[in-house]
């Protein structure tokens, strides 16, 4: 699973009450589809998903594994980046889930051999 810490602008103030990070996360289900949403607990969350109590949808689509989780200073940061990605098709989710995996020369080289033509 990958753990991504969005940039914000914010400066925290010591003195100022500490807002509740809010996270985004994006699952693989059982029949290769990517399921996104947002959580305070994407541990617990995933949890409710596993177990069938979770989104209408995770119910019809049983979760294979959490395949990121990306961090956001507040719900509303969260709620956007959350439609924007339901926005994508499930193609645009893994090449932008792809963006957040750190490149190896061997993640890089095993790309190269499944983009080539075979002839």
């Amino acid at each position: 699973m990958i753990k991504v810490q969005a940039n914000s602008s914010v400066t925290e103030d010591a003195s100022a009450p500490r807002q509740t990070s809010w996270f985004l996360y994006l699952i693989e289900c059982l029949d290769g589809s990517i399921y996104t949403g947002i959580a305070i607990d994407v541990a617990a969350r995933y949890a409710e998903h596993a177990s069938g109590k979770g989104a209408r949808y995770t119910r019809a689509h049983p979760p294979a594994r959490l395949l990121a989780s990306i961090e956001y200073p507040d719900h509303s940061n969260a709620a956007k980046a959350e439609y924007r990605i339901k926005q994508l098709k499930a193609s645009a989710k893994r090449k932008f889930l792809a963006g957040l995996i750190p490149r190896t020369p061997e993640s890089i080289a095993s790309a190269a051999a499944e983009e080539s033509p075979e002839w």
